[in-house]
């Protein structure tokens, strides 16, 4: 670490991005904002999401990185083939809501976390 921070020099230092830039983009790996805008660590922030999505969370990351970390402007990437752009916010939703599980105790005494569907199987 100490010698990443050689070599980025006082920019390792500032806690501030360098060119005052929040970027939204999609989790896909395919998608390399730093290469895409030729930005080194320090310059920008990038907050990454299912989806390149302004959820609540991105928005409240927003708010920190204007008014407190000093960022004056938004960019947002999207990519060609996105898989979150062929669902709804509903469908997303039910897709992520909590499953029911069922905790069960194995010999050594280490939990595990059984589906339901599962638990049922091997009790018949």
């Amino acid at each position: 670490m100490n010698s990443r921070l050689h070599y980025l020099g006082m920019d390792a230092r500032l806690i501030e991005p360098r060119m005052k830039l929040a970027v939204l983009t999609c989790m896909d790996a395919r998608v390399d904002a730093a290469s895409l805008l030729g930005l080194r660590p320090g310059d920008a922030h990038v907050i990454r999401n299912a989806g390149g999505r302004a959820t609540r969370e991105v928005m409240n990351a927003f708010a920190v990185s204007q008014g407190i970390l000093g960022t004056r402007e938004i960019m947002v990437i999207h990519h060609t083939e996105c898989a979150l752009q062929r669902f709804t916010e509903t469908q997303l939703a039910e897709a992520s809501a909590p499953r029911p599980t069922i905790r069960s105790r194995n010999c050594w005494g280490a939990s595990r976390i059984l589906s339901r569907r599962f638990a049922m199987m091997s009790s018949v």
